[in-house]
C-alpha cells in the first residue's frame, strides 16, 4: 500500500495483473473494490485471431495484418514472460486448432483469385517448429476459400488419416472437411459469415454424450451439429433468443466432467459460456475489448479451468470458474444480530479463498430470506459420524432430528442446485445439551446412500449467538462450511475427516479447513481443489 487517504487506498500490484480484489474491512463494516481479474500472457501483437493450446499445454497465437513482422504469424508464447516464438507464416493467419500429435493447424484468411485458400500446419514432431502445407482448401469447382475457422477432430478418420480438419469457408458460407489428399467435403452450408474469424469446434471429450459433434459459429449464431451424417445433421441453435450470444468468433470446449462450450463474442466483450447438456448460458462477467480467439487449458496441480482470450494487441488468461448460488435463510429475531457478521465479508473471503480452484460463490438473487423459527430458533442436530467433525457416509443408524428434516426439507431455495444455508439462535449436536456448536455442514453425499434420502437435504447451520460471542475467531466460518459442503467426503481419506490432509496429515494453520482457525491468511490446497473439481454434486448452479 502506496498512500491512504479518506477516500482512496493505493497499492502496488503485480506488472501483470489488470484489475483484483480488495477487501477493506473496517470497524464500521466492509466494502469490496470487485473481485473479477485477470492477467496479461502476450501484449503487443498486431489484430489476433486465433489461440490454441496443444496437448502439452503449450499455447499459440495467430495474427493477421497487412506489414508488419509481427502480422500473418504463428507465434508460441510464454504466458508467464510473455515471450513469442514464431513457429508458422501465412497471409491473414486464422483458425488456430490442435489435434492429438501436437500439430497446429491455420489457415488464409482472405486471399486473391490467384490463390484458392490454404491450410498450413505446425511440425508434428519438432514441438511446433516449422511448418508445411496441409491441403488446398479448394474443391476445384470453386477458385476462393477464405479459411475463417479450423476445428480439428483427430479421432474421426473416415475421410482422412490425419482425422477430420473442419473449415469454415467464409467465401461460400459454408463448412467444408478437407483431406490431404481428394476434394474437400460440404459438411455444413447456409451460414452467414459476415468477417472473419469464425469458430468451429469438434468435441473430442471421448465420455460425452456430444461426442465429434461439431459447433460452428457465424455472425449472429452458434450451431451444433450430428457428425455421424456427412453433411451433418442440425441440432441445435444458440443465439440471442436463447443464450448470450450475439457476435460469436473462436470457441472452446471445456474438459469433463464439467463440458462448457466457450464462445469469445465480440458483440458482448465477453466470453459466454453455454452448456450443452442443459441448454443453460451465462456471461463470464470478465470485461474484455473485442475479443476474437479463445483456448481453454486446465491447472494440472487443482485442476481449475482456464482460457487465454485474444484482444485485438494482446492475450489475456482469465478464470473459467464454477459458480456456486447460496440462498440464506434467516430465523426471525435475528435480524439484528446478522449485521455484525458481515455475511457480505463472509462471501467476499469465500471468493478470494476459492479462486485458485476456479470457484466462485454468488449469493442467490442478492437477497437473504427471513422464516419463522418456531422450535427452529433453537435446535437440536445429530452429527453423523465416529467423532466432532468427522462424517462416514455408511454409519448405520444415519437419521435426523425432527427438528433438522423440518428445517432441511421444508425451508429450501426453488433452484435445487442452491446450496441452503440456515442461521439460527443456536443447536447441539446428537442430544449433547449443550448449545456450543458455531456451525456444521449437513451434506448431501451422505444422504444419498441411504433410502429414502437425497442430495437435496443438505445444508449448512450456523448458530449466530457463537458466531457473535467468537466473532475474532469466526471471520472465516462461512467459507469453511462452504468448503466442507463441496467436497467429496467419501472420497476423502482417512476417516473422511476433511479436517486434514488427504494422506491424514494434520492440515497447515494457513488451510481453510485447519483447526484451530489461523487470522494470518487463509488457502486451500491442490488436493482439496481436485476433489472439489472432480465431484459432481448438486453445488454446481450455473449453467
Amino acid at each position: 500500500m502506496t498512500s491512504v487517504t479518506d477516500t482512496t487506498l493505493t497499492y502496488v500490484v503485480p506488472t501483470q495483473t489488470i484489475t483484483g480484489s480488495v477487501v477493506v474491512s473496517t470497524p464500521a463494516g466492509g466494502a469490496s473494490a470487485g473481485t473479477l481479474h485477470y492477467a496479461v500472457a502476450t501484449t503487443g501483437l498486431p489484430q489476433i485471431s486465433s489461440l490454441a493450446v496443444d496437448d502439452n499445454d503449450v499455447p499459440f497465437v495467430a495474427t493477421t495484418g497487412a506489414t508488419g513482422p509481427l502480422s500473418d504469424r504463428v507465434f508460441i508464447f510464454d504466458p508467464s514472460t510473455g515471450g513469442r516464438t514464431e513457429v508458422g507464416a501465412l497471409n491473414e493467419a486464422t483458425g488456430l486448432s490442435t489435434d492429438g500429435n501436437d500439430c497446429v493447424y491455420y489457415g488464409n484468411a482472405l486471399v486473391n483469385p490467384a490463390n484458392p485458400g490454404s491450410i498450413e500446419r505446425t511440425s508434428c514432431s519438432t514441438g511446433g517448429a516449422g511448418e508445411a502445407l496441409f491441403r488446398m482448401c479448394e474443391d476445384g469447382g470453386e477458385d476462393v476459400c477464405y479459411v475463417w475457422g479450423i476445428g480439428v477432430d483427430p479421432d474421426l478418420t473416415d475421410f482422412d488419416p490425419a482425422g477430420r480438419v473442419y473449415a469454415a469457408d467464409g467465401a461460400h458460407n459454408k463448412v467444408r472437411i478437407v483431406r490431404s489428399a481428394g476434394l474437400p467435403q460440404v459438411f455444413a452450408t447456409g451460414f452467414t459469415f459476415g468477417t472473419s474469424p469464425r469458430g468451429v469446434v469438434a468435441d473430442r471429450n471421448s465420455g460425452s454424450s456430444f461426442y465429434h459433434d461439431v459447433f460452428v459459429g457465424d455472425s449472429t449464431s452458434v450451431r451444433q451439429f450430428d457428425s455421424s451424417t456427412v453433411p451433418g445433421t442440425l441440432v441445435k441453435t444458440y443465439n440471442s433468443s436463447n443464450s448470450p450470444i450475439l457476435s460469436p468468433r473462436q470457441m472452446d470446449i471445456t474438459p469433463l466432467p464439467r463440458e462448457r462450450l466457450l464462445v469469445a463474442d465480440d458483440g458482448q466483450d465477453r466470453v459466454v459460456m453455454i452448456n450443452p447438456d442443459t441448454d443453460a448460458s451465462k456471461l463470464i462477467d470478465i470485461p474484455l475489448v473485442d475479443p476474437k480467439g479463445i483456448a481453454v487449458d486446465v491447472d494440472t496441480g487443482t485442476g481449475a479451468a482456464f482460457a487465454y482470450v485474444g484482444e485485438p494487441t494482446r492475450v489475456v488468461k482469465i478464470p473459467v470458474d464454477k459458480t456456486v448460488f447460496v440462498s440464506v435463510w434467516v430465523a426471525n429475531g435475528l435480524g439484528s444480530s446478522i449485521g455484525p457478521l458481515r455475511l457480505g465479508n463472509q462471501l467476499r473471503r469465500a471468493n478470494s479463498t476459492l479462486d485458485r480452484c476456479g470457484i466462485e460463490v454468488q449469493l442467490r438473487d442478492n437477497k437473504i430470506n427471513f422464516f419463522d423459527a418456531g422450535t427452529l430458533f433453537d435446535l437440536e442436530v445429530n452429527d453423523f459420524g465416529p467423532g466432532p467433525g468427522q462424517v462416514t457416509c455408511l454409519t448405520p443408524g444415519l437419521s435426523r432430528t425432527a427438528e433438522e428434516a423440518m428445517l432441511l426439507d421444508n425451508l429450501r431455495s426453488s433452484e435445487p442446485t442452491d446450496l441452503n444455508i440456515y442461521f439460527v439462535n443456536s443447536f447441539t449436536i446428537g442430544g449433547s445439551g449443550t448449545p456450543g456448536y458455531i456451525a456444521e455442514t449437513v451434506t448431501g453425499d451422505c444422504f444419498s446412500d441411504v433410502a429414502g434420502m437425497d442430495d437435496t437435504r443438505s445444508g449448512i447451520i450456523l448458530s449466530v449467538t457463537k458466531l457473535n460471542q467468537w466473532r475474532a475467531e469466526t471471520i472465516r466460518t462461512v467459507v469453511h462450511e462452504i468448503v466442507h459442503a463441496l467436497m467429496d467426503r467419501a472420497t476423502w481419506t482417512p476417516s473422511t475427516n476433511e479436517h486434514t490432509e488427504a494422506s491424514g496429515a494434520a492440515l497447515p494453520a494457513t488451510n481453510i479447513m485447519s483447526i484451530p482457525s489461523s487470522r494470518a491468511r487463509w488457502d486451500t490446497n491442490d488436493d482439496q481443489c481436485l476433489n472439489i473439481n472432480a465431484d459432481t454434486t448438486i453445488f454446481r448452479g450455473d449453467p
